[in-house]
């Protein structure tokens, strides 16, 4: 995972303005102040920004907008990622096998990747079958996700995913597509779980479940999002210390610019 100093995961995105509103870090405190003894609280590191543009979903096949995918690429994880160069690397797929000319992908994925807990639900660690359902529900036309291009015309129509076994996942192209696994680090390609998706129906955009390093916790459209650590998350940095390093994320949601300026001026964030 790429991390800026704020060991943030935003990859080649570009961070937004920030600021705070009042309300949010009422909300925050509450939500987010983690207590190591009565008198001895824990300082939080929280990175606090502003997003100008409305935010309209949360679920990875509908995201939009930069500001709707950079808040995805917190929550989620996909097959693979990109580095700071642009170069795939591994993420919850550990290795991957090209066979048959370039026409199927064989991808092994790791075993240390859970789901979010959600409604009462604990985690789960993610399987192959997880990433078949992902993937067929962005294809659905039911699901009317605007990222069904990426695999459009593209896929074999026979099985084109398809779970080998537990960790064993594999994509069945029509002829040889160079640029697939470039594309899978796409948000449209994150794997959810099947059973938060069906629950909440299409209230999975304001209820999102993935298996990134941060976890939701509150939605107040048009106000704020709140993201809290996953203490579970895989990834680690190159000294072997477990990655998010930050406790929390609080994206205020303030269109009026100079307002925002103000709030960053005044050190909110």
């Amino acid at each position: 995972m790429i991390f800026c100093k704020w060991n943030i995961r935003f990859k080649y995105r570009l961070l937004n303005r920030s600021s705070i509103l009042k309300g949010l870090i009422v909300l925050n405190t509450s939500l987010l102040f983690i207590q190591c003894g009565v008198d001895n609280p824990k300082e939080l590191k929280v990175f606090r920004y502003n997003e100008a543009a409305s935010i309209t979903s949360l679920d990875p096949v509908f995201v939009k907008s930069q500001s709707e995918n950079w808040i995805c690429t917190q929550l989620n994880a996909g097959l693979v990622q990109l580095d700071t160069l642009l170069k795939v690397q591994p993420m919850v797929a550990r290795h991957w096998e090209i066979e048959d000319s370039g026409k199927r992908y064989t991808f092994y994925l790791r075993e240390d990747v859970y789901f979010h807990p959600w409604n009462n639900n604990p985690k789960r660690k993610v399987l192959a079958e997880d990433v078949v359902y992902s993937f067929e529900r962005l294809m659905d036309p039911a699901t009317a996700s605007p990222g069904t291009w990426v695999f459009s015309d593209k896929i074999d129509s026979m099985g084109a995913f398809e779970a080998i076994d537990s960790f064993v996942f594999q994509i069945k192209l029509k002829k040889a597509f160079p640029p697939l696994l470039g594309m899978l680090s796409m948000p449209y390609c994150y794997i959810i779980p099947k059973e938060a998706s069906l629950h909440y129906g299409k209230d999975f955009r304001s209820h999102p479940v993935g298996c990134g390093p941060f976890q939701f916790q509150r939605w107040e459209e048009n106000v704020g999002i709140v993201l809290t650590q996953f203490k579970d998350y895989f990834e680690q940095d190159n000294q072997g210390n477990s990655l998010p390093y930050l406790d929390a994320i609080n994206i205020s949601i303030n269109p009026n610019k100079a307002a925002a300026f103000m709030d960053f001026a005044a050190g909110k964030l």
